[in-house]
């Protein structure tokens, strides 16, 4: 977390290929990262097997998949 802080600024939505989605539980623990690609779409892998293949889902699908997890915000830069 704290070399997310250190080396990543907030953003107020996705908006161009490359923007990390993270999503945190309360106690601010990353447990889900996507890539956004575009449009409403994002670059993923659900599980931690190295089976589970990598996928292309609409955000509101993975949303709905961690529905307990909210995106995580780092603090608006100073």
């Amino acid at each position: 977390m704290d070399y997310i802080k250190k080396n990543f600024y907030r953003i107020d939505a996705p908006s161009i290929y490359g923007d990390i989605l993270l999503f945190a539980n309360d106690k601010e623990e990353i447990k889900h990262s996507a890539v956004y690609l575009a449009d409403d779409l994002a670059f993923t892998k659900y599980g931690n097997n190295y089976r589970q293949p990598w996928m292309i889902v609409r955000m509101a699908d993975m949303q709905t998949t961690y529905p307990a997890l909210k995106p995580f915000l780092l603090p608006p830069e100073s």
